[in-house]
Order: C-alpha cells, then structure tokens, then sequence
C-alpha cells in the first residue's frame, strides 16, 4: 500500500483548555506511517496558548488546517471540522490523546480489504503518569450494521459508541451531525452511523490512547450535564422501535441500558435551580413513556417513585462506601 498516494483521510481535532498535551497529540498524528492526510485542528474559543501552538503547527506541515472560532464546544468544533474536511475518510482524535504510530494505516488497510464501511480499533486508558489504568478491545471481526448495533450492549459496547477509535467513510455522516449543546454527544450520534454501515471492521489492537486527566469531565461530579445520557439513551430506544422489523430486538437491551441510568440520576442528582428541576421533569417524563411503552401501564413507574424516598435515605447513609463509589463509575463517553 503507498502511503502517499491513498485517498485523503481528515483528522478531525477539537482543541480546547489542552495547551500541555496538544503538542503530543499533533505529534502522534503528524508521525502516521499513513501521510496522505488533512489535519483539521478546530479551536474551539479556548482561552490558553492552544490556539498559537495550532498556528506554529500549520506554519511547519502544509496538511494542518487550523480553525478559529466562538467557543461553541466538543459537538460544535467536532460539526465545524466535518463540514471542513476534504477527504474521503473521516478520524476524530481528542487532543488530549494520542494514536499510534500505525492507526489510521490499519484501519484504513482493514476498511479497504473488508470492503467495509466503518473500521474501528482498541484502545488503552492511561494515567497521567504513564501507567495503563485498562485495555479495552474486541477480537478481530467483519460485522453488519445491525450485528454491530446488538453487540453494543454486550461486554465492551463502549467501543461502538465513542467517536475517537474510528476510521469513517464521510458519506455516513449524510444528514447527521453531533448535537451542540448535549453532554454524552457520541451516545446521541454513533448508533446512526453504525446503521447505516454495511460493513465494519474490528481491529483488536489497542491503537489508541485515552490520558485519564484528574480534570477531565469524566472526572466530574454528577451533574444535570450527565441527564443528557438519559435522553440519549430514550431517543434511542424510540430510534429502534420506529425502525421496527428486527430493530425490535434491541428495545429491551436499550430499556437495561435506561433503567440503571435513570436510576443512577435519581440517587446522585438533587436539583436547585429551577432550571435544573425543569429538566429533571423532562427525564421523569421520558421514564414515563418507555415505562408505559415497555409494560402497556404506570405501574412500574409508579413503584420507582414509591421506593425513591428510601433510595434517597439509603443513599445518604451510604454515601461514603464502597457501594455508592461503584456506583458513581461510569465507562469512557
């Protein structure tokens, strides 16, 4: 395979608030065995150097893009980047992170040998000092959109749903885009492009590096931000119900995946604003509607909002164990 004369890839880059670690991430990409690349770093308003150390890039390697714009962020800067981008091929790479060496040359290599329409690969969470905190990957595979879809909620399902593993082909994002303003913005958006797939291609290797920052918003306290995973997980469901045909398959994982979340939101967010008690209503509704969607009555809900009260006691009385840590712990976004 000539490295050079491929189709053009662009790697999409937000950049925001990362001046210590954009120059690592550039790096990873600039040093790809795969070179026929456009790299688009979108700065996206961020209030440090990110925006001159973008610019010092763009002055040493003809393939950089940079991109100024209002602070808008993560969904923003990621939509401005694909309404850039040139190549046949689309990679996302947060700018905290590194890829290796090889990334894209392998998915690229798979999604042509495949015929696929979609590549994705592993990845390695790491601390900020270097150790490796996990390894999250799936054996080598071909899939179809649908086979992929049911096996998202299965053991490791968090690598369909982020954005930053994968190698797409552009027509998929045809008419969808990620949602501005929205916490969890890869739940909202990645099973639409899973769809839409005939093929893709797993590629077992770790390839990818996630630096777990201790400022990272992962790392954040439950906020109303962490609802925007509930409505996700409801529009969803309704996604698949309206499909129907096989898609009905996928109701009742879906319904597990909302259930625990909304759970979750219950124990560990107590609203103040009225602004943040308005959108609790809007996710109490939602738990309304895939109650009475998935038993035809209000009973379940109406016992959901029976043992809250005690929930609400038994959390504050545990709050500080082991149980309630667990229970704070969420996967990769």
């Amino acid at each position: 395979m000539n490295m050079n004369t491929g189709p053009l890839i662009s790697v999409v880059v937000p950049v925001y608030n990362v001046e210590q670690y954009l120059e690592k991430c550039i790096n990873s990409i600039l040093h790809q065995t795969y070179e026929h690349l456009e790299i688009i770093l979108v700065d996206d308003g961020s209030p440090d150097n990110c925006g001159a150390i973008c610019d010092s890039y763009s002055s040493l390697d003809q393939r950089i893009k940079v991109i100024h714009k209002r602070n808008g962020g993560l969904s923003d800067a990621r939509n401005t980047g694909l309404d850039t981008a040139s190549g046949e091929l689309i990679a996302f790479i947060d700018s905290d992170d590194t890829i290796m060496p090889d990334m894209v040359e392998k998915l690229y290599h798979r999604i042509e040998t495949d015929r696929s329409d979609m590549a994705f690969c592993g990845y390695k969470q790491v601390s900020q000092n270097g150790a490796i905190l996990s390894e999250v990957f799936l054996p080598d595979n071909v899939l179809t959109g649908f086979e992929a879809l049911k096996v998202s909620y299965e053991n490791q399902g968090v690598l369909f749903t982020i954005a930053w593993n994968k190698l797409y082909k552009k027509h998929l994002f045809h008419g969808i885009r990620f949602p501005v303003g929205k916490y969890h913005e890869d739940e909202f958006t990645t099973y639409k492009i899973i769809d839409q797939c005939n093929k893709i291609s797993i590629v077992r290797e770790e390839l990818y590096v996630y630096y777990q920052r201790d400022n990272s918003i992962m790392q954040e306290d439950y906020s109303v931000k962490r609802l925007d995973g509930i409505e996700a997980s409801y529009e969803r469901y309704f996604y698949f119900k309206h499909k129907g045909g096989n898609y009905k398959e996928l109701l009742v994982p879906e319904g597990n995946t909302f259930t625990p979340i909304y759970f979750r939101s219950k124990l560990l967010f107590k609203p103040k604003t009225q602004e943040e008690k308005k959108r609790v209503r809007e996710i109490d509704r939602m738990a309304r509607v895939i109650c009475f969607d998935s038993f035809g009555n209000w009973s379940f809900y109406r016992i959901i909002k029976l043992l809250l009260p005690g929930m609400y006691i038994l959390s504050g009385k545990i709050k500080k164990t082991k149980w309630l840590r667990l229970l704070k712990t969420e996967e990769k976004p």
